[in-house]
């Protein structure tokens, strides 16, 4: 038996939708083991320092209004002004805009900001990847709260490029 990754992203959906506290999963050779409150009842080696396991940058896409009519936004986006771009989720996840609770976001509306910007973060299972532009501009609008679950190729921010 194999696991496909469509099943797994399926899986973490329910999960992060459930009243579970944990989840635990072995098939097809892939072992899943997921915590809401970030410890599972299992002991392990304490984690380093979240700023110490991030992984570089992972850029995000960049659909100009041409190309997100054929992508569709998501329901809830309105439509882009003439020039601007979204910036999308490069995988699903729970975007968090800020690298830990109380810092300052990443980025605010208003802000021009450089190719290679961080701009969120996307967490999958305890995983975070830091998610940066590949297109100078100024933010016209964040399309997502903190903790909202995004799927691959959510439109994220509004972009004007500059």
């Amino acid at each position: 038996m194999s696991v496909k990754n469509e099943e797994i992203r399926s899986l973490l959906g329910f999960f992060e939708k459930s009243s579970w506290e944990e989840l635990r999963l072995e098939a097809g050779g892939v072992k899943i083991a997921v915590s809401k409150s970030g410890s599972l009842s299992i002991h392990t080696a304490a984690a380093p320092a979240l700023a110490e396991t991030m992984p570089a940058p992972v850029p995000v896409r960049v659909a100009s209004q041409a190309q997100s009519a054929t992508h569709g936004p998501a329901p809830a986006v309105s439509a882009l002004a003439p020039g601007q771009v979204y910036l999308r989720a490069p995988n699903l996840g729970v975007v968090w805009g800020r690298p830990k609770p109380g810092a300052p976001a990443f980025v605010e509306q208003g802000q021009l900001i450089e190719e290679g910007t961080t701009v969120c973060l996307i967490e999958v299972m305890k995983l975070f990847t830091q998610v940066a532009s590949n297109v100078r501009g100024r933010v016209v609008r964040c399309l997502v709260a903190d903790g909202e679950m995004v799927e691959h190729d959510s439109p994220l921010f509004v972009i004007e490029p500059a």
